[in-house]
This record gives C-alpha cells, sequence and structure tokens, in this order.
C-alpha cells in the first residue's frame, strides 16, 4: 500500500471533472459505490451509466457557468490500514459570481489498499441543487 496523498488526488478529482473527457473520473472510484447527500442515498455500479452520468454532470456545470473546481482544503481520518474517511472543501468558480469562491464540502471514503487508491463512498453535506439556488446560479 503506497502513501495516500488525499490533496493531490482529490486535485485530480476537480481537474477531471471539468476535463473534456470526465469519464476518466470513474477511474477514481471502486467498482461500487454509495452516494449521498442530505436527500437522497444510493448505491451504483462504476458502469458505463455511471461515465455517462459524469458526463452529463459535467455539461451541466459547464452549461451553468462553472469554471474551476479547486481544493481549498483536505481532513483526513485514518480508518485501520484499509481506508481513508477524507473531507475536502471544495471552491467553485462560476462565470456569474466572477472572483468569489462557492465553497462547499464532501466526505469521502477511500480504499487504500489496493495499488490505487478508489473511493467507496461519496457524502455531500449539502445538494449541488441548494447551494447553485443559494447563489443564485439556477
Amino acid at each position: 500500500m503506497a502513501r495516500f496523498d488525499s490533496r493531490e488526488f482529490f486535485a485530480l478529482y476537480g481537474d477531471l471533472s471539468l476535463s473534456d473527457q470526465p469519464e476518466q473520473l470513474s477511474e477514481l472510484y471502486g467498482e461500487a459505490f454509495v452516494a449521498a447527500d442530505p436527500e437522497r442515498t444510493g448505491a451504483f455500479p462504476n458502469d458505463d451509466t455511471f461515465k455517462q452520468w459524469l458526463r452529463g454532470l459535467r455539461e451541466s456545470n459547464i452549461e451553468h457557468g462553472m469554471q474551476s473546481m479547486d481544493v481549498l482544503g483536505v481532513a483526513d481520518q485514518q480508518l485501520g490500514e484499509t481506508f481513508v474517511l477524507t473531507t475536502v472543501s471544495w471552491g467553485a468558480r462560476f462565470e456569474k459570481t466572477g472572483d468569489q469562491i462557492i465553497p462547499f464540502d464532501v466526505s469521502y471514503m477511500v480504499n487504500v489498499s489496493g495499488e490505487e487508491p478508489k473511493i467507496i463512498g461519496y457524502f455531500s453535506h449539502r445538494t449541488q441543487e441548494g447551494e447553485m439556488k443559494k447563489w443564485g446560479l439556477l
């Protein structure tokens, strides 16, 4: 097991989220994962449907003027030898809000036991829709 650098891992995640090939983001996820926000929870396979969803999410974010998604900070909690719970404080910039950083937090359960770390849980502290409405982006 290599040392897990959460800041580097999630900086790549942010870059891939807005790249021309957001499907590459699926390579950072395990073969299945849990995703939740305050309104819904589900378990999902990392399959072609997930890759299509990632592309649609990227297109929606671009359509709403998202220009960047940067790591503002990370907090890691090691859970045994196999898992790290990482809370990422993200900062998104949108065309409409200019230099104003829109902050939001997501906690990720990452399996660090293999050759490459894999996300097996995604827990958004608030809904993306709610935050975008709050900032007048929807």
